[in-house]
């Protein structure tokens, strides 16, 4: 949240490689996405992403290029490439509570009463 709100530290994040495994590669663990290796500075002391899954639909940065990035919590995704990253990080997080709030409704809520049929025999006769 704090990345599309812009209260996210940004961060230049310096690409040192990066793997497409769709196009081909060599590392049989990597599976099939994109990866990013890279260094960026915070607070003066620089960090190193090893390995980071490139979720943005931006194309996929280059040896040598320079990335803005905000630098998030999640110590699985440290950075947050662009506001669609965000967007698709914060839809991951609704989907729980969405689903807590349906079930807590469904269960602690009462439900309408159904229409009780009313003999009509006297209007038969």
């Amino acid at each position: 949240m704090a990345a599309l709100t812009g209260l996210a530290p940004e961060v230049r994040l310096a690409v040192t490689g990066s793997l497409d495994s769709a196009t081909g590669g060599t590392c049989d663990t990597c599976g099939h996405g994109e990866l990013v290796d890279g260094t960026y500075s915070y607070g003066g002391v620089e960090y190193q992403v090893t390995e980071m899954s490139w979720m943005s639909f931006a194309a996929l940065p280059k040896r040598g290029d320079v990335v803005e990035a905000s630098r998030g919590p999640l110590w699985w995704h440290p950075l947050i490439e662009r506001t669609d990253t965000a967007v698709f990080l914060l839809l991951i997080g609704l989907a729980p509570l969405l689903a807590g709030a349906l079930l807590t409704r469904a269960t602690y809520l009462p439900r309408p009463r159904a229409a009780r049929l009313r003999s009509t025999s006297n209007e038969r006769g």
